[in-house]
């Protein structure tokens, strides 16, 4: 079984994203990257990532209809209403996966959904499949686990996949950035298989 822990650490004040698979700590997808030096964030700014949180947060309440907008923060009905848009603006051609950013799109953005990618067809999906995966926690058989923002599955498909990163902004409006570089997915193989030999070296 798997659990995750996004808890606050009171001795770092950081939160923990913690994944165990049967009890096991496991390491996750964007961990994987960092330790490979391909942070998939822009550094450690504690007040970016906590918004960046809150609005991925916002975006799945509103997702799964339980959200009181009369209640939000104004600036989060920002971020809320390009997420809209956007959710009105597109529709899936095929199962797409789709990363939710809340500031700059990084370099790194495309090995990251070629992560979940590779995660989400290496695991037992859920059966039936929903239309729509909100912020689903997943384990491959590889070792790492992850969640991402979102999966859509349109019904019957080519049996191929897209890439789709989602950035958000603060007045309303949003950008998306298509992730199309085949040898994302090369790449992402290539780190996740020489992140766990240098485990292997250390023990």
């Amino acid at each position: 079984m798997l659990t995750f822990d996004d808890s606050l650490d009171e001795s770092t004040g950081q939160r923990k994203h913690e994944y165990r698979f049967n009890g096991r700590l496991v390491p996750s997808a964007t961990q994987i990257m960092k330790a490979v030096g391909m942070d998939p964030y822009f550094g450690d700014n504690a007040e970016a990532k906590e918004r960046g949180r809150l609005v991925h947060l916002t975006c799945q309440l509103y997702d799964e209809d339980d959200l009181n907008e009369a209640t939000l923060d104004p600036v989060l009905a920002g971020y809320l209403a390009g997420w809209k848009q956007f959710r009105k603006d597109w529709a899936p051609a095929r199962t797409t996966i789709v990363d939710i950013k809340t500031g700059g799109i990084p370099w790194t953005v495309g090995i990251q959904t070629a992560m979940y990618e590779i995660l989400f067809t290496t695991m037992l999906r859920p059966q039936p499949v929903p239309p729509v995966l909100i912020e689903h926690p997943a384990y491959s058989p590889l070792g790492f686990a992850g969640t991402p923002d979102r999966i859509f599955y349109p019904g019957s498909t080519d049996g191929l996949w897209d890439r789709l990163a989602v950035q958000l902004t603060e007045d309303g409006k949003y950008y998306p950035h298509p992730c199309r570089r085949r040898k994302d997915r090369d790449i992402a193989r290539a780190i996740i298989a020489v992140y766990f030999d240098s485990l292997n070296h250390c023990q």
